[in-house]
Parts: C-alpha cells; sequence; structure tokens
C-alpha cells in the first residue's frame, strides 16, 4: 500500500461544510427579509422654516 494518497478528512470536508453553513445563512436572511423588510431608511432632512419674531 502506498502512504503518498493520505487523505485528511477534515480538511476535505470543511469547505463542504462551510458552504452547506453559508447556504442556510442565506436562507435565514431571506426568510427575514421576506418577514421583516431590512432595508435601509434613508432619512429625509427637513428644512425647518424660521419663524419672525413679532
Amino acid at each position: 500500500m502506498s502512504d503518498d494518497k493520505v487523505i485528511d478528512f477534515v480538511s476535505a470536508k470543511e469547505p463542504h461544510l462551510h458552504a452547506r453553513k453559508e447556504q442556510k445563512v442565506k436562507n435565514l436572511q431571506q426568510r427575514f427579509e421576506a418577514c421583516l423588510p431590512m432595508k435601509k431608511k434613508t432619512v429625509a432632512k427637513k428644512k425647518v422654516k424660521k419663524r419672525k419674531k413679532k
């Protein structure tokens, strides 16, 4: 048996596990976005009317 084809299963599994977690996070974000829109609301600056003193 040759030892040059040794596979570390933990390191081989890591990218796939990370991809699954990223997909899960993406799905959760989409569900929350559907229920509670997280769009950034721009705050419009209001012009303050100056009152004349009597």
